[in-house]
């Protein structure tokens, strides 16, 4: 079982470093504009779960794995 498990961590990461990368920085050099955008949106994705969270309606604090687990499970 252990063998199986480092072969698939294996793969991962070969199918990263061969594929997923260089992918990404190809399109990072070709069209930068619409990878900020991407980039903008995605974090805006993020931050705008702590700031509905932070609303006057709910004054309990929050911690980060709060928010991720609260992103997990509002997937709408």
């Amino acid at each position: 079982m252990k063998l199986l498990k480092s072969l698939e961590e294996l793969l991962y990461e070969l199918v990263s470093w061969l594929l997923f990368y260089p992918i990404t920085m190809w399109r990072s050099v070709v069209s930068p504009l619409i990878m900020m955008r991407y980039a903008d949106a995605e974090l805006a994705d993020r931050l705008s779960l702590p700031i509905r969270l932070g609303s006057p309606s709910h004054q309990k604090v929050l911690s980060p794995d709060a928010w991720s687990c609260a992103q997990v499970g509002s997937s709408t």
